[in-house]
């Protein structure tokens, strides 16, 4: 048998951008008190897989505690991950979501299990095309209205692919 990979412990924002074009980061686990677990701006073709993101901004409800915020670049993806922000926006916005892809394309969402986000991965603002949001698992996207879907897209985008994909929601004592 071979050995379980050791994961990288971050609590604190994994920042990503240009600098990062190509690279794949595998096995972290990050929660933050404050602000998104990772946020990737302007970066292209980086992989992330593997990776147990939440809670994230445990003490900050009003705005930017996204799992994985994704602003600009392309063809990055995301794999094989666990993302649970587990936070309720104050105000509605797009704040506490899963994933967060804005203006990005060619983005590809495979395999992840979604869990107690605002949304679980939503496409929105900035011009956003070409993503594919594929076989992952949501369950019990928190809102609060107008929030609150498993997968969703806004405008500006175009030629977003969601298949094979499994949803539930339920009523949860938590």
């Amino acid at each position: 048998p071979s050995a379980t990979p050791t994961s990288t412990v971050l609590t604190s924002t994994l920042i990503l951008t240009g600098a990062n074009n190509g690279q794949t980061f595998n096995h972290y686990s990050i929660s933050t008190t404050s602000g998104p677990c990772v946020e990737m701006t302007g970066a292209s073709n980086v992989t992330i897989q593997d990776f147990q993101i939440g809670p994230c901004g445990q003490n900050n409800s009003a705005n930017d505690s996204t799992g994985i915020e994704i602003i600009g670049g392309s063809g990055d993806t995301v794999y094989d991950s666990y993302i649970h922000v587990q936070n309720l926006s104050s105000d509605g916005g797009d704040d506490h979501e899963g994933i967060l892809i804005n203006g990005a394309s060619d983005i590809t969402v495979q395999g992840n299990v979604f869990a107690f986000n605002e949304t679980s991965v939503e496409i929105n603002g900035g011009t956003s095309s070409g993503d594919v949001i594929n076989g992952n698992m949501s369950i019990n996207p928190m809102g609060p209205f107008p929030r609150g879907q498993h997968f969703q897209t806004g405008d500006n985008t175009s030629n977003v692919t969601i298949e094979k994909n499994r949803e539930l929601s339920c009523q949860s004592s938590r």
